[in-house]
């Protein structure tokens, strides 16, 4: 079950589409203006708004500005009876998810729903393991206090944090050492550290990769 408002205008078309989505198992309720909409997402924000484009006062878009001025990202649906391209290509660079237009499929309205808030758990998800990852991979995760390690820790958070590895075409780093000395750490650790923390750390154990499949293998 997912915490659903809708903000429209048109009382028999909002209550309809609270009722599809409250059989659909969601708690859906309704505001009729952006201005109401903004104040209850900002005290108690839902899990997926469904807004409509034209709006007494505050149109759909000034209320997705206004979202993201906030920093709040969460999933919107935009509705509108004057759906036009112009609007549809606005209302998706503000971070709109769907565009929908009136006379709404209320079926397919809730199997678009479905289908985004299953997007959004799915991206949480991810943000949720890739934090966890970044929160255990980093400089920190190197442990000891010897003067050498400390260092080590030293020298990875500047190397990370280089105005080198920030650029478009980051230079290769070479790191060596005998086995067992935690190579695979450092290099987590200066990915962890570095500008590219939010993208995957890939591991590929180049020595088992026969020589005629590696280039295939590492750029397809």
């Amino acid at each position: 079950m997912a915490q659903i408002l809708v903000i429209e205008d048109e009382h028999l078309l909002a209550r309809t589409i609270c009722e599809v989505l409250k059989d659909g198992g969601h708690d859906a309720s309704n505001v009729p203006n952006g201005e109401d909409g903004l104040q209850l997402i900002r005290s108690s924000p839902p899990e997926l708004i469904l807004l409509d484009m034209r709006l007494p006062r505050m149109d759909g878009l000034d209320v997705l500005r206004r979202l993201r001025a906030d920093g709040l990202f969460i999933p919107v649906i935009v509705m509108t009876a004057h759906g036009t391209i112009d609007s549809a290509v606005e209302a998706m660079k503000l971070g709109a998810s769907e565009f929908l237009t009136k006379p709404l499929d209320l079926n397919a309205l809730l199997l678009i729903a479905e289908r985004v808030l299953e997007r959004q758990r799915v991206a949480d998800n991810l943000q949720y393991f890739q934090s966890r990852e970044r929160a255990e991979s980093g400089a920190n995760r190197i442990i000891g206090e010897s003067e050498a390690t400390t260092e080590l820790r030293d020298r990875i958070c500047k190397l990370a944090r280089s105005p080198a590895l920030a650029s478009d075409y980051p230079p290769a780093v070479l790191i060596t050492g005998e086995t067992g000395t935690g190579k695979d750490l450092v290099a987590r650790a200066i990915h962890y550290e570095g500008p590219r923390a939010d993208e995957p750390f890939v591991h590929v154990n180049c020595t088992a990769i026969p020589d005629e499949l590696f280039e295939s293998e590492l750029f397809g």
